[in-house]
């Protein structure tokens, strides 16, 4: 969706929109290793370079977790990726083709039947989407 480049503008503004929500809240990214959310106005940021699944544990719970890398269940991703979620806390997947069947998509099955989520499709452009699921 973008290329492999930022996220769009779009994905900012959701980002900047989900953090205002939590104000005091923690909050990491995977991925590009640097935080998409420049209008966010985050007070204090560490830049941690490594596998996500090696450098975000230890720094858990989050209140927002920007899923912005390939997020897939390879190494129990999927699972990992809620253990760091504080109760409350928003998992963003961007980069999503919108309106796509839930059945047969890896990401939406997960996100959408997960048990421990509440997830919702959020349109950002025309012609993309981002999931955005809180944890129960």
């Amino acid at each position: 969706m973008t290329d492999g480049g930022s996220s769009i503008p779009e994905v900012h503004a959701l980002l900047a929109t989900l953090v205002a929500s939590k104000p005091a809240g923690r909050f990491a990214e995977t991925g590009t290793a640097r935080w998409q959310c420049r209008s966010c106005q985050v007070l204090r940021a560490e830049v941690v370079h490594g596998h996500w699944l090696d450098v975000l544990p230890q720094r858990a719970p989050f209140d927002l977790l920007f899923a912005d890398g390939g997020l897939r269940d390879t190494e129990g991703g999927f699972e990992r990726s809620i253990s760091l979620l504080a109760p409350g806390g928003f998992l963003v997947k961007d980069d999503m083709s919108p309106r796509r069947p839930i059945d047969g998509d890896e990401i939406r099955e997960w996100l959408f039947r997960e048990p421990r989520l509440i997830a919702t499709e959020v349109l950002t452009t025309p012609s993309t989407a981002a999931i955005v699921a809180v944890r129960r």
